[in-house]
């Protein structure tokens, strides 16, 4: 039977607890169907899919509120890309519209019925519905990988080669343009990333931009019967090196802003890192040239030493305080190490032996603790 269905599913688990989903379905046929309306001039469209590829046929319902109508239907975004006169003899036709790739990322169809004097409509009448194609923009998706060259950690000073590959939706190689960012993830957490990424940027869902207007919403027979007692109304359109002292420090590694892929797809490029001991984030973003195809990826490496030591000092101190001091050893080793730890100050007294023998596990941490007055 034509209309609107609830389906509902219900069960029990061994509790006896009940769940319980529901969806609506929308069913057209032959007859007249009595769909929900409201006091305006305004019908919801129906899509059959909430999403859409290019190549896709999308089929629109009209819950229209009255049979034999004449209907423009326009397909706009910005501006009217299509456009189709239609009679629809029933009051639940559906539309086909064909998805291509001009409607990415979304498009908006709309549908104006308009009805004159007859039988069965004593007054003109005219409703207009509009609903959201969102159509899927993996044709326009730069995939981009990076590879360095070699997997683990990586030293002070030492240099790191990268290969970039730059492929389309089908896995094809693309020439593309690339900005490469190497930055070190402690600075990026201080603050959040205010850019708009590239895919939202360029294939973002986009607003309607096209308005409706039509005479008969100002129709002095409509409005005089609007104005009947008890009788409310409204309407109108859509809303609008070791051994060595560290002393290399930076912030960004490296930064280039037209790193460019070849016919194969492919870019390399060294970095000769810093003295940081830190997390290095890689961030690269790229678009290919008239097909605007946009696309965004990340890696990490991380910088480090074999043995780190890390004192655990207060962040202050108070004459007469009597504490204790530690110091955390980690070491990155795939076997036990025995370590010897020195400890020297001025302004404190230190306990009569402050070298320390410690045996730090294999890739694990060992710690030392001195009391001190």
């Amino acid at each position: 039977e034509a209309g609107t269905h609830r389906l509902v599913a219900t069960t029990r688990d061994a509790g006896g607890n009940e769940a319980r989903s529901a969806t609506y379905a929308w069913v057209t046929g032959g007859e007249y169907v009595n769909w929900r309306q409201e006091n305006n001039d305004r019908i919801d469209l129906v899509a059959d899919k909430k999403a859409y590829r290019v190549g896709d046929v999308a089929r629109i319902l009209v819950p229209a509120p009255f049979e034999d109508a004449e209907a423009l239907l326009t397909v706009e975004r910005g501006r009217i890309r299509q456009v189709r006169r239609l009679t629809l003899p029933t009051n639940g036709e559906t539309i086909e519209i064909p998805i291509t790739p001009d409607l990415a990322p979304n498009a908006y169809a709309s549908v104006l019925l308009v009805k004159g004097v007859g039988p069965d409509s004593p007054l003109p009448q005219l409703k207009l519905g509009y609903t959201n194609l969102a159509v899927s923009i993996d044709a326009h998706r730069l995939s981009l990988s990076v590879s360095p060259d070699r997997e683990g950690t990586y030293g002070p000073r030492e240099t790191v080669a990268y290969l970039v590959r730059a492929t389309d939706a089908t896995g094809e190689p693309v020439r593309a343009e690339l900005s490469a960012a190497l930055v070190d993830e402690a600075l990026l957490a201080l603050a959040d990333d205010p850019s708009t990424p590239l895919e939202e940027a360029f294939y973002g869902q986009r607003m309607l931009g096209v308005a409706t207007a039509a005479m008969m919403t100002q129709s002095a027979e409509r409005l005089n019967r609007e104005l009947e007692a008890e009788r409310k109304g409204g309407g109108g359109g859509p809303a609008s090196g070791d051994g060595t002292v560290r002393r290399l420090f930076r912030d960004t590694a490296y930064w280039n802003p037209s790193l460019e892929t070849d016919e194969a797809g492919e870019a390399r490029f060294e970095v000769e890192l810093p003295d940081n001991l830190t997390t290095w984030r890689l961030d690269l973003r790229g678009i290919s040239g008239a097909d605007t195809r946009v696309g965004a990826a990340e890696h990490r490496i991380v910088t480090t030493k074999p043995v780190l030591i890390r004192p655990v000092t207060p962040r202050f101190l108070v004459a007469g305080d009597a504490l204790q001091l530690e110091a955390v050893v980690n070491s990155s080793l795939g076997e036990d190490l025995e370590v010897r730890i020195g400890l020297t100050g001025t302004g404190l007294e230190l306990p009569p032996e402050t070298d320390r023998t410690v045996t730090v596990p294999a890739g694990g941490k060992a710690r030392v603790v001195w009391p001190v007055t």
